[in-house]
């Protein structure tokens, strides 16, 4: 796999640079920034989060400032503001991450920007790196995130994934931790530009069908993707 220039993690380096409300110390300001507020959020969805957090927070696992308004607010949001929805998917997710030690882990270094490869599992002991590199070309899958205080975009060229080999070469448990590390490295990437800019930062997902077949296309690799 080819060395990687840049990474994700370097540019989000100081995301520990916040004020005491989560939100950031300033707002990038910029005319074509069209995410919302942060601040603005909170305030909006101030009575779902109070009862979200009344829900969650009798739970063992439930820690305030790992698990705090910012973080509930997503559920809230993503739920439509079903805040039983949102308390049960809350719960299940603490319950999820202490099953698979996500607390612990720092898993920014995962995502790579555009000009190197998007799996660089080189001292993180995941067992599924050289198989990627196996059944897919390194530019397969990138992400690219042009300025540090924006969203992260995702390119996904299909034609570059052979998605036959995979099925071959990966296993249903290789296949979950690869999305289950990559989704969390991103989720603290975009989690830390959140807290560092006080806006809602969220991915932008493309996927290029161009030089892809129905031939090329495996039922066992979409079932495994599901």
């Amino acid at each position: 796999m080819a060395q990687t220039k840049t990474s994700i993690t370097q540019s989000t380096a100081s995301l520990s640079s916040t004020g005491s409300d989560g939100c950031g110390t300033g707002i990038v300001f910029d005319e074509y920034d069209e995410r919302p507020f942060l601040k603005d959020l909170l305030v909006e969805n101030s009575s779902a989060i109070a009862t979200v957090k009344n829900a969650v927070q009798s739970h063992p696992l439930y820690e305030p400032s790992r698990y705090d308004d910012i973080w509930i607010l997503r559920f809230v949001l993503s739920h439509k503001k079903d805040t039983d929805a949102s308390s049960r998917a809350a719960i299940a997710t603490m319950e999820f991450r202490k099953e698979h030690n996500l607390n612990e882990k720092d898993l920014r270094g995962l995502i790579k920007h555009f000009d190197g490869a998007p799996f660089a599992t080189a001292g993180y002991g995941l067992p599924y790196g050289d198989k990627i590199d196996i059944c897919a070309k390194g530019d397969g899958v990138v992400f690219a995130m042009p300025d540090e205080n924006r969203d992260v975009m995702q390119y996904i060229f299909l034609s570059k994934m052979d998605m036959h080999k995979i099925t071959e070469t990966m296993t249903r448990d290789d296949m979950f931790s690869l999305l289950m590390y990559t989704k969390e490295a991103l989720h603290q990437v975009l989690d830390g530009i959140t807290r560092k800019t006080g806006r809602l930062t969220n991915i932008m997902k493309f996927v290029d069908f161009d030089g892809m077949s129905l031939k090329r296309m495996s039922r066992g690799y979409l079932s495994m993707d599901a």
